[in-house]
């Protein structure tokens, strides 16, 4: 069941990082106030599908977004010894700050932090098992665009988001299971913005601190419209 849990919150807390700026590999909302973007992960236990909304300026920037995860095997529950399988509706809130260092503009980081909620699997295996979670996560991530041609960027990122985890089974006559557990995730990804408002990030999440958690594959799509104007 650990192993499991992992990466359904992997899939959730780590899925867009500061998906809205340059340390991620996206377009500053600097430039363009608001964005859409979408994506998917899949690890050995879990496959993610998620969509959002961002909005920010050149530092404060904040995202809202809706996602579901399959699980494959969703193995061991407490008040139960076989392995089911099942779905979850995902939210997630995230806000963070980007500053550019340098003289060159060529370096970004953005420390943020985010606070997810995943309901389901519900009816387990047919019975009255129910599962719930809560996740919070907060994040470094630096960017740092290394080349240039024409209207594309490509901006390596690294990230290191320390993620808290609260999984809960309950069942139909009150029983609860529920334990607090932390972990941390390193991300690797190179992004590719293209005319300053589209953007393609793959990426990896490394889990460390817990056994038997797996790695993660993802990649992020995202837009950016509603222009500023110079000097705004």
């Amino acid at each position: 069941m650990l192993r499991t849990l992992v990466g359904a919150a992997l899939a959730l807390a780590v899925a867009t990082p500061a998906a809205g700026q340059l340390c991620a590999g996206a377009a500053s909302f600097g430039d363009h106030a608001f964005q859409l973007f979408g994506g998917g992960s899949l690890n050995r236990d879990t496959k993610s599908l998620a969509e959002g909304f961002g909005h920010g300026g050149a530092g404060i920037f904040g995202q809202v977004e809706l996602g579901s995860t399959k699980f494959d095997n969703f193995a061991g529950s407490p008040f139960a010894g076989s392995s089911f399988g099942g779905s979850s509706l995902n939210v997630r809130v995230a806000g963070g700050y980007q500053l550019s260092l340098g003289r060159g503009g060529q370096i970004h980081l953005c420390p943020t932090a985010g606070a997810g909620l995943v309901v389901g699997p519900v009816r387990l295996g047919g019975t009255s098992l129910r599962y719930s979670r809560t996740d919070v996560a907060a994040s470094l991530t630096l960017g740092v665009v290394a080349g240039r041609g024409g209207q594309t960027q490509v901006i390596p990122t690294a990230s290191l988001t320390l993620v808290a985890v609260d999984p809960r089974f309950s069942d139909s006559f009150g029983n609860v299971a529920s334990a607090w557990k932390e972990f941390g995730v390193l991300g690797l990804g190179v992004g590719v913005l293209f005319g300053g408002s589209f953007s393609l990030l793959p990426r990896v999440s490394l889990p460390f601190g817990w056994s038997g958690a797996a790695t993660t594959f993802g990649l992020t799509l995202s837009f950016h419209f509603g222009q500023r104007e110079a000097g705004a």
